[in-house]
């Protein structure tokens, strides 16, 4: 095969893989209105979880499709309304084939709870996906909505502020140590003690995406205890150097004044 048969070869077959991937993105059905859903970001374990959404054709038929819901929830009942026909499952995962006259409408509902976690996790609450073919060459999944939820609990969410503020209470211990050190003041304990610190917060964070909530909780409140104590030190040090100065200073006066009376007693005594 020549160049020119090459390149038009490669130029057909680049067009055959574009007309594959985005004739599937010609959606057979689109959600439309708003969902319906109980929470949005964020679910604490355990606790009840609902969806509701709806589907409306939108594309031309495909020769052949399945319609798949999925949720993370714990206890789910999966409710699909298919033109008016209803079906309940209790399941985590539906996969139901759709009529291959097409279909107009579809409600999906979605109950359960929230899954038991020992850290906090990001779930897919709700997931709607439409594997459609229309020949050989044009099918796939399309996704139609997917929501996913932080879910936690009363114990994480208590680590989770311990080790956030023992980030900030570390920022501000830094801080100290870096303005005394600018000041030409010995900081070398503090920055082992700081070292120390940190090494603590980390094991706090290790604890928490291991598992164990209130075993972060508690590294994390003595890291805070102890960045409170390099604070307070961190003070003492700049006002005793401040105090040092001061005394310095009138140190110095006290010699200026005493060597000027002390002239002055001489000139005298030289006057006679």
């Amino acid at each position: 095969m020549n160049k020119t048969g090459k390149n038009a070869l490669v130029i057909f077959i680049i067009l055959i893989s574009f007309l594959a991937v985005h004739a599937v993105e010609n959606d057979y059905l689109a959600v439309t209105g708003q969902p319906k859903l109980t929470h949005t970001e964020k679910i604490n374990s355990g606790d009840p979880y609902s969806a509701e959404v709806s589907l409306s054709r939108v594309g031309i038929i495909p020769r052949q499709s399945n319609l798949t819901v999925s949720t993370a929830a714990v206890n789910p009942i999966i409710t699909l309304s298919i033109d008016g026909e209803t079906q309940t499952f209790a399941s985590q995962t539906v996969t139901q084939p759709l009529p291959e006259s097409g279909v107009t409408n579809v409600e999906i509902k979605i109950s359960g709870n929230a899954p038991t976690v020992s850290t906090d996790i990001e779930a897919v609450m709700l997931s709607v996906v439409t594997d459609v073919v229309y020949d050989d060459l044009n099918k796939g999944p399309q996704t139609e909505i997917v929501r996913s939820l932080v879910v936690t609990n009363s114990d994480i969410e208590s680590a989770v502020r311990a080790i956030n503020d023992a980030k900030t209470r570390r920022l501000a211990a830094e801080t100290a140590v870096s303005d005394l050190k600018a000041r030409g003041i010995d900081t070398t304990a503090l920055e082992t003690r700081l070292q120390v610190v940190r090494d603590m917060i980390s094991d706090s964070e290790s604890s928490k995406a291991r598992g164990f909530p209130i075993e972060a909780k508690r590294q994390a409140d003595n890291a805070i205890i102890s960045l409170e104590s390099i604070i307070s030190d961190a003070d003492s040090m700049a006002k005793r150097e401040i105090d040092t100065k001061k005394i310095a200073t009138v140190a110095v006066v006290i010699i200026i004044a005493l060597m000027g009376i002390s002239v002055l007693r001489r000139k005298r005594e030289e006057l006679g």
